[in-house]
């Protein structure tokens, strides 16, 4: 699996998959599509958790209480509908519910762990490491496993859906801005390139990833170095061939709005 592997690893595979996938047009845009699923579906989970913290801070049993404990739970359907239908439970036991969405939402929202919910915090933005990734994968099962089988299935399908891949996180974009920066320096232009596409795509869906402190400060060397130095005439040729400071200024400024 990708997560085994080490961030340089997991850079070079990103580029590799994006250089298979440039031969169909449609592969490619699935994968955008997927991407944009997950970055939907990270905005509405995030949505949701701030109407319930909101509805939390209010006094219990007010007027303002019911309404924004109803605001947040339509916030919960929204996310319901980015994600994964229900997963029929084959033995729900007693829990006759265990295969109603409704059923399962209440049960959510009404959850008395607040480590549940903090812990769908961390994987709602796109800037999660790797690690916080596989916390999510293994202690929400445990911590949901009192709301019933559906309520847990639900989670943990949601969990996978939201959490960052192996191979598109924060961690593996800021490698592949620290690989082009090193082939550009080396005069390979073309690799340099490649690894920059994956830089591209995944700050189109997901600008957070090009303005974490490390990626946005190298991406700001990288672009100066590019944009002042004083290149042979084939370098020159290659980088107006493949658009290298042009790129870096559109990764730069999606990035900085982040």
């Amino acid at each position: 699996e990708g997560s085994t592997l080490t961030p340089t690893a997991r850079a070079c595979g990103l580029a590799m998959i994006l250089q298979s996938l440039k031969s169909n047009d449609n592969s490619m845009k699935w994968c955008a599509f997927l991407m944009s699923q997950r970055a939907s579906l990270q905005r509405a989970l995030g949505s949701y958790l701030d109407a319930r913290t909101k509805a939390k801070e209010c006094e219990s049993g007010s007027p303002e209480r019911y309404e924004a404990d109803s605001d947040a739970m339509e916030r919960l359907e929204i996310v319901a509908k980015h994600s994964a239908p229900v997963a029929p439970v084959k033995s729900p036991g007693k829990e006759k519910d265990a295969n109603d969405l409704g059923a399962i939402l209440k049960k959510v929202h009404g959850a008395k762990d607040k480590h549940i919910f903090r812990i769908l915090s961390t994987i709602a933005s796109p800037t999660h490491s790797p690690n916080a990734r596989m916390r999510a994968f293994d202690e929400l099962p445990k911590r949901t496993k009192g709301l019933g089988p559906g309520a847990q299935g639900w989670i943990r399908s949601l969990a996978r859906r939201c959490a960052m891949g192996a191979f598109v996180n924060a961690e593996a974009i800021e490698h592949c801005i620290i690989l082009s920066q090193e082939c550009f320096e080396s005069d390979d232009v073309r690799t340099a390139a490649y690894f920059l596409e994956g830089v591209k795509l995944a700050t189109t869906i997901f600008p957070q990833l090009g303005g974490t402190k490390e990626g946005f400060k190298n991406l700001a060397e990288y672009f100066d170095a590019a944009r002042t130095s004083n290149p042979s005439a084939k370098v020159k040729r290659d980088m107006e061939k493949f658009g290298l400071v042009t790129s870096l200024s559109e990764i730069l400024a999606r990035s900085g709005k982040s």
